[in-house]
């Protein structure tokens, strides 16, 4: 009997680790490019009344939807999520880490899910068309979120304590800056609009400028003490490979040439 020409395969497993250090640099990498596009942006508009700029003005814009700062953060916040439920699932099930770990997982894909439907305005929007009150801001979706965060946050504080102090550190900072953008400039930048009555200046474009790099910057940071946390992110693969050939199979095969020759 010939045997076939294709070889046998096995699988032949490969490790792959990618340091926390390296991810914190194509964060930084990534934050800093879309930071400087929105400059470039900005000085093209007012130094040179080139508002367009070739098209770019659409994809690189960071208060606009659809493009490529929306949905960076957007997976900025969703990899956050996944990291967490990653960190969740490999605590023990008897762990009182797991539970909080998960939970924090699911708001943050929640948040991405928002951050891309833009789900806050459309809350906004009804709780001004329901409520019709007076004394409810024009950023009305900040009250209810703030106050979904503010439990959140006093449900998590054992955990938190729980951590280790670097970790802490990172986490508080990050989420410092990120509810600074989020909140802070955000109250900053709709205010500044109801005071001067138009929807666009230069100090409002240099708001939003600083109202979505700390968002961010924040959720960048956030992922990188993740990360680091785990000491890295190790992804595991099986390769296929040709097996092997057994020492018996030369004679096979020169058992089976004497015979074709013979015949």
């Amino acid at each position: 009997m010939v045997r076939s020409a294709s070889a046998d395969v096995v699988g032949l497993p490969r490790t792959l680790h990618i340091p926390a250090r390296r991810i914190g640099y194509v964060l930084i990498a990534i934050t800093s490019f879309l930071l400087a596009a929105q400059i470039g942006l900005l000085v093209l508009k007012y130094a040179f009344g080139n508002s367009y700029a070739w098209g770019l003005t659409g994809l690189f814009r960071m208060n606009s939807e659809g493009n490529i700062p929306a949905l960076t953060s957007a997976m900025l916040i969703l990899s956050c999520g996944l990291v967490a439920l990653l960190t969740g699932g490999l605590q023990a099930r008897a762990s009182r880490d797991r539970l909080p770990w998960l939970v924090l997982g699911a708001v943050m894909i929640f948040l991405a899910y928002d951050e891309g439907a833009r789900l806050h305005e459309q809350i906004g929007d009804t709780m001004h068309a329901r409520l019709d009150a007076a004394w409810l801001p024009d950023y009305a979706f900040l009250l209810p979120y703030g106050a979904a965060m503010l439990i959140l946050a006093i449900v998590l504080i054992p955990w938190f304590f729980r951590l280790d102090r670097v970790s802490q550190i990172l986490f508080a900072v990050a989420g410092t800056v990120f509810v600074t953008g989020a909140a802070g400039f955000e109250i900053l930048e709709r205010e500044h609009l109801l005071a001067v009555g138009q929807s666009e200046s230069a100090l409002t474009d240099v708001m939003v400028t600083i109202e979505e790099t700390l968002e961010l910057g924040g959720m960048a940071l956030f992922l990188f003490a993740m990360v680091k946390r785990l000491g890295g992110l190790t992804v595991s693969t099986s390769l296929p490979v040709p097996a092997a050939a057994s020492p018996a199979e030369p004679y096979a095969a020169s058992d089976t040439m004497r015979e074709t020759s013979a015949a």
